[in-house]
């Protein structure tokens, strides 16, 4: 079983939320590999910008994955970071508030134009293609999720060259919205 662990705070006005979730990242990952916070570093994979871990220089088995909002008209938004040992984690946060539910329904091909039920959609296709790692273009239509009992979820997320699918579960503190996914199997080496 993969476990993920995660953090989230609000982000304060002129602090970048990139800067603020990469320091965030370095503590959960040493955290998550019983490591010094010294000893590691966040990069990114272009072209997508997808967080990895290096100690040393080299790659470490252990899955991040950063998502922030901006809340239209307030001070601050939030920033979640996950980490997963041995495996491929994605999250992201949507405020409902902020969805434009028709546009997003009709480009997830949704049943709902609830702001929640397609806040819920589109944080769970984002979070799925972070964790899928594939590191392509996010195609939303791609994604393929299945709401289970419970706030959880599958989902499958089909590549140019490979499908990969995992597990999933909401995080809802009240407004923003956060799912936090899981590749299965594990994708890192």
């Amino acid at each position: 079983t993969t476990k993920a662990t995660s953090s989230s705070s609000a982000c304060t006005t002129g602090r970048s939320p990139s800067l603020v979730g990469s320091r965030i990242a370095d503590r959960l990952a040493a955290d998550e590999l019983g490591v010094p916070p010294a000893s590691l570093r966040v990069a990114t994979l272009p072209p997508t910008g997808r967080p990895v871990v290096l100690r040393g220089g080299a790659p470490v088995a252990c899955g991040l994955s950063i998502a922030h909002t901006h809340r239209h008209g307030a001070a601050a938004g939030l920033l979640a970071v996950a980490a997963c040992r041995d495996g491929s984690v994605g999250i992201d946060g949507v405020a409902p508030a902020d969805v434009a539910p028709e546009a997003l329904a009709r480009l997830l091909a949704a049943d709902s134009t609830d702001p929640w039920c397609v806040a819920r959609e589109w944080a769970a296709r984002e979070a799925a293609d972070k964790a899928a790692a594939l590191d392509e273009v996010f195609r939303p239509r791609r994604v393929v999720v299945d709401r289970l009992p419970d706030d959880g979820f599958r989902w499958t997320v089909g590549g140019r060259f490979r499908a990969v699918h995992g597990a999933g579960r909401f995080l809802v503190e009240g407004d923003p919205l956060v799912a936090v996914a899981v590749a299965s199997p594990p994708l890192l080496p």
